[in-house]
């Protein structure tokens, strides 16, 4: 009121009602809202991959409608843009590297890091990361070992899936050690699926396929004759119910069959 003019006097006996009320509003101090930094708590999924499209889901105290966000390397260099008042929303991030959740609430104009959260872009998984595999070839419904070269890395999963079938989800078979245990029970060609911890994703792999034939019958042979033979001479075993052309060999008791590739011929007999 002294800044205006108007002594304590003066104020008292002559100035109207009005005029004292519009002075004390024009002195009052003006409080802006302004975005807190601790309104979403988690997001989920905390990596993706670059230059896909990835929903994101918030966990907030409260969202409303005109809220936005946005992943940035640093919230002062631009505005949040992408609205996320139903909990959730769509981003792309295209460069690999750690970036900042900025936030700006319904009616504001800033851009406000949210501590503590922040999402990991993670490069592609390449379509070509192994050059081969070993065997190429297995049969239905028997389990066997497949290595991959060159080695997988640490977190390397991999399923395989007939040829044409999209890749259903994370992988659950670990092959970081360079080789795992796969059992295939439907003959036919199998494409390769592969999600590493690097690249984030799941790609089917261009270089690789794998054979399922159908297996054979742990059933197929019903007897032999001679059960018995002396031990470094060679002798002729009949072998009742195998087929002309078939392979076989004989392995010591406790030694499984994975372990060797029969390469003596039956004939006929």
């Amino acid at each position: 009121v002294t800044a205006l003019g108007l002594n304590e006097g003066f104020v008292g006996a002559m100035t109207p009602r009005w005029l004292l009320t519009a002075v004390a509003v024009a002195l009052a101090p003006i409080v802006r809202a302004v975005t807190p930094n601790n309104r979403v708590t988690a997001i989920s999924p905390a990596s993706f991959t670059v230059d896909h499209a990835t929903v994101v889901t918030l966990t907030a105290s409260v969202l409303n409608v005109g809220d936005k966000a946005s992943f940035l390397p640093d919230c002062s260099t631009g505005t949040p843009t992408t609205p996320v008042d139903t909990g959730s929303a769509t981003f792309t991030l295209t460069g690999v590297g750690t970036y900042k959740l900025c936030f700006q609430m319904s009616g504001q104009s800033d851009s406000v890091e949210q501590t503590g959260i922040t999402v990991t872009a993670l490069a592609s998984t390449a379509t070509e990361t192994f050059s081969s595999i070993t065997p190429s070839g297995i049969s239905a419904s028997t389990t066997t070992s497949i290595s991959f070269f060159p080695t997988p890395a640490a977190g390397d999963k991999a399923e395989f899936v007939l040829s044409g079938t999209a890749c259903p989800g994370i992988p659950g078979t670990d092959i970081s050690s360079g080789s795992a245990d796969f059992l295939i029970s439907t003959v036919g060609t199998y494409e390769l699926c592969l999600y590493t911890i690097g690249g984030g994703n799941i790609v089917k792999q261009t270089t690789v396929t794998l054979t399922v034939a159908a297996g054979t019958s742990p059933t197929l042979i019903t007897a032999l004759l001679p059960t018995s033979i002396p031990a470094g001479a060679a002798t002729s075993i009949r072998l009742t119910g195998h087929v002309p052309g078939g392979l076989a060999d004989f392995v010591l008791l406790g030694i499984p069959c994975s372990t060797v590739t029969p390469s003596t011929s039956l004939t006929a007999s």
